[in-house]
């Protein structure tokens, strides 16, 4: 597998030296920026033969035709990132993605980091610029009174809660009391019916054996 060091090398122009941009490549299969085969090629109008030749082979091309290489330029977007990434590892500030250099302001207006270019752009000038130092502190103390709030707020939800807990244990204790209560009133009809029940059939019977006999 590829190391970063070699994909950056596979990464840039002879030409130029630099990562490629908008890599092409011309008939021998060398790759280039094409402004700089352009600007090569341009040079080499006024020759006697008419040829163009490859700058880093010299082979002899009969046409100053070349193709565009996305494949090689999506390389180039990667090698980048990983770059990024490493030297973003390796440094102990964050560095800005655009200017890779350390991101030591803040933004008041975006909210966001910026780097010491980033504060001289157009994007930046006339906002509000702290020291990431002094930003961090500020927000720091925003955030532990948002915290203090939440703490609030959360014990005040908790007491709620066990609030209704206790309201709803002492409703179902007084629904479970009136269902005993209830019960307990209705057992001593039972027995008393039966006795009513006993009463009436006595003289009933004793009239019927009195005219049996």
């Amino acid at each position: 597998m590829a190391t970063v060091q070699e994909l950056q090398s596979e990464a840039l122009c002879s030409i130029c030296l630099e990562y490629f941009k908008e890599p092409v490549t011309i008939a021998c299969g060398h790759n280039f920026c094409r402004a700089c085969i352009e600007l090569c090629w341009g040079k080499a109008e006024g020759n006697v033969e008419g040829n163009f030749s490859c700058p880093q082979c010299r082979e002899t091309i009969q046409e100053r035709t070349f193709r565009p290489n996305r494949a090689l330029g999506n390389m180039v977007e990667l090698v980048k990132r990983l770059e990024l990434e490493a030297a973003a590892e390796a440094s102990p500030v964050p560095l800005c993605t655009r200017h890779q250099e350390p991101l030591k302001l803040f933004c008041q207006e975006e909210e966001t980091p910026i780097c010491v270019i980033c504060r001289e752009s157009r994007d930046h000038r006339s906002h509000q610029v702290l020291p990431i130092e002094e930003a961090a502190e500020d927000y720091k103390e925003q955030i532990q009174s948002e915290l203090q709030k939440l703490k609030s707020v959360r014990e005040n939800v908790m007491q709620m809660q066990l609030q209704d807990t206790i309201t709803m244990k002492k409703l179902l204790e007084k629904i479970e009391t009136g269902k005993r209560c209830g019960c307990e009133g209705i057992r001593p009809t039972t027995p008393v019916r039966a006795g009513a029940e006993e009463s009436l059939s006595g003289p009933a019977e004793r009239a019927a054996e009195g005219g049996g006999g």
